[in-house]
């Protein structure tokens, strides 16, 4: 195994075996997929929960020797990891919305009142004029114009 700066520190030779053992008891397991009572199915979901259960280890004992051994600088960034608040994973989530619909402004919490205000937002129905033509609404977010590089900067350096 090559060490390199984007390596995972608490990766060891034993991971990478076990890895290899799973994969390729993966890729034998989905060659006789329709042969459900195959052994080498078993074979893989053992060789699959010993490579995991051996990942979650090797990363908690890493941890658990970064703090032992922390020093001066160290402190502090285990001071910020540890007081940081709790995030979701990364997940996306769209923060609640706020709208107009007829002069009267709406909030938006659930996914299904979010899914729909955007809906409105971004897709109008089109309305037919006395003339024969057809003409969209006015957008309900107040962004009908075009978007400006000092608007995207405003919004970004919010984040």
């Amino acid at each position: 195994m090559e060490i390199t700066p984007k390596s995972k520190h608490w990766w060891t030779r034993e991971l990478t075996q076990l890895q290899k053992v799973a994969n390729k008891l993966g890729r034998q397991s989905y060659k006789r997929r329709r042969d459900t009572k195959h052994k080498i199915h078993k074979e893989h979901e053992e060789a699959a929960k010993k490579y995991c259960n051996t990942l979650n280890y090797t990363k908690q004992q890493h941890w658990r020797d970064w703090l032992e051994r922390a020093e001066d600088p160290d402190i502090w960034t285990m001071q910020q990891l540890i007081s940081a608040l709790a995030t979701d994973g990364g997940r996306v989530r769209i923060p609640t919305l706020t709208y107009k619909v007829n002069d009267k402004v709406k909030t938006a919490n659930t996914n299904e009142e979010k899914s729909t205000a955007l809906a409105k937002g971004f897709f109008l129905p089109k309305q037919a004029t006395g003339n024969g033509e057809a003409r969209g609404q006015e957008p309900i977010f107040g962004w009908a114009g075009r978007i400006t590089t000092e608007q995207i900067h405003s919004v970004t350096a919010r984040c």
